[in-house]
């Protein structure tokens, strides 16, 4: 667990591109998670198809990399 950190859904960042990320995303859970990659700066792993297809929107507008697993390990 040390090499994890919690950052609550409810931190303003987070609410505030949760709400922007609507207008790409239809389910609300992953913008949540999209937008914790986003205001921590970091890049984001999923299997996601839905935020896979926003790859470039989320690099040019949040700045930030979707991979997946084969990605990511290969």
């Amino acid at each position: 667990m040390r090499n994890f950190r919690v950052i609550p859904y409810y931190e303003g960042a987070v609410v505030r591109y949760s709400c922007e990320l609507c207008k790409y995303l239809q389910d609300y859970v992953g913008c949540v998670v999209v937008a914790t990659a986003a205001t921590l700066g970091e890049d984001l792993a999923t299997e996601d198809r839905a935020i896979h297809q926003l790859k470039e929107t989320l690099k040019s507008v949040y700045g930030i990399d979707v991979c997946n697993y084969r990605e990511l390990v290969g």
